[in-house]
């Protein structure tokens, strides 16, 4: 992604890799990434930094179940918190007119959109809630 994104490397490996290639042209050291590449970027380092992911691909694959915390939320980025709470909606079918959001849950087999405005649990709805809140700070 960062390659892709014109980003200079400080890891002659990675510049040599980068190189063979004629997309590349290194621009800047710190690109800008939409919200999809983001919340990748993200993800990766969780790996990386062995906390991980569901296998579903939810950030919080029990938010249809359980209720948040402010804990919970603390440790996401905005553009995560985003995905988290889009992932509620996800979950339940919601279309996304956000080409972004479109192409982020279509990766997974679980999404089936059919509703504009699919019907949440009074947990989802809290998280809704709450998840709105954080992304205000």
């Amino acid at each position: 992604m960062f390659a892709r994104r014109g980003r200079y490397f400080n890891a002659p490996d990675l510049t040599a890799r980068f190189s063979r290639f004629v997309w590349y042209v290194p621009r800047s050291w710190d690109p800008p990434l939409n919200a999809i590449e983001s919340a990748n970027v993200a993800l990766i380092d969780r790996f990386e930094s062995g906390a991980g992911a569901a296998p579903s691909g939810f950030i919080f694959p029990d938010s249809d179940r359980r209720l948040l915390t402010p804990a919970d939320l603390r440790r996401l980025s905005r553009d995560e918190l985003r995905i988290a709470r889009n992932e509620i909606f996800a979950r339940r079918g919601r279309y996304f007119d956000s080409a972004d959001l479109k192409a982020y849950f279509a990766r997974f087999p679980w999404y089936a959109p059919n509703s504009w405005n699919p019907k949440l649990n009074a947990i989802e709805e809290a998280n809704i809630a709450l998840i709105d809140q954080a992304g205000k700070r």
